[in-house]
């Protein structure tokens, strides 16, 4: 499922156990996602955030950090587009 606004998008994924993936506009937002080795505790850093309801679309990119230091786990670009 997906909610979003002009500053946040929130993805949920219903499975067992349940995925959560948070993306703000000017804040970080920490996310819990299910791996093979446990539950992993990541935060998500948001650089580009475009939400375009006209064109029906949202740009986000961001990193994925560890919570402890300044370590970057993986950097994305995600677009969004619904009719």
């Amino acid at each position: 499922m997906l909610k979003c606004n002009d500053q946040e998008l929130i993805m949920t994924r219903y499975s067992n156990p349940k995925s959560i993936m948070r993306f703000h506009r000017e804040n970080p937002a920490v996310v819990a996602i299910p791996t093979p080795v446990g539950l992993q505790h990541l935060q998500t850093k948001t650089s580009v955030y475009e939400l375009d309801e006209t064109k029906q679309n949202l740009k986000i990119h961001y990193q994925l950090k560890q919570l402890e230091g300044d370590s970057v786990f993986a950097n994305y670009q995600l677009e969004i587009k619904w009719l």
